[in-house]
């Protein structure tokens, strides 16, 4: 097994955390890329005022103020897709109600609530670490070791006992991907909880 670096490149990580909704440990492990991007975005549900989401780059940013409803349309129903095995239909109908177009973005020392965003108050912004898992994780090493189950509304998930560790491990390094320990996505664990 690789380890963890400050400059590390490699194409997955992984760490095992608690899962707040089970009460026991899982091992988690997706792609560099995702964890770093969604970990960024993570950090806003933190956020008080609209300046500490600007503090967190300009792309999330743009990225919040879409999905709060001060972009386009389709940024703001970008994430309100229902994606999983009962799809409703009228989710999009029922933004573009409640979309206005002329709205002013917010000043950076407004009030910042990010549940009061539609796509963060239903939990399909940020993604949840299981589903990030299933998307990641490429499909022949996800069906040998992963747990794979279709949720209600937020599409596949994919949770891994951490006794499969080892074996996913190696399953991905002798696909030709590189692997390292990174605890900060067990922080993805958390999001939305």
């Amino acid at each position: 097994m690789s380890e963890q670096s400050t400059t590390d490149t490699s194409d997955f990580v992984w760490t095992v955390e608690m899962s707040p909704g089970l009460g026991s440990e899982l091992f988690y492990v997706m792609r560099r890329e995702s964890a770093e991007y969604w970990l960024k975005r993570g950090a806003v549900l933190d956020c008080g005022v609209w300046d500490e989401v600007a503090d967190l780059g300009d792309d999330v940013l743009e990225e919040v103020l879409g999905l709060a409803g001060y972009g386009s349309l389709e940024d703001y129903t970008r994430h309100l897709a229902i994606t999983g095995a009962v799809p409703l239909p009228g989710v999009e109908v029922l933004a573009a109600a409640d979309y206005d177009p002329d709205a002013w973005p917010p000043l950076p020392e407004d009030e910042f609530d990010p549940h009061s965003i539609p796509a963060v108050a239903d939990g399909d912004w940020p993604p949840h670490i299981a589903w990030l898992v299933h998307e990641d994780l490429p499909a022949e090493i996800r069906e040998e070791f992963a747990d794979s189950y279709e949720t209600s509304f937020n599409g596949a998930y994919a949770t891994i006992e951490p006794d499969k560790r080892d074996a996913v491990i190696a399953a991905l390094e002798a696909a030709g991907f590189t692997v390292s320990e990174d605890p900060t996505i067990g922080l993805l664990a958390f999001v939305g909880w």
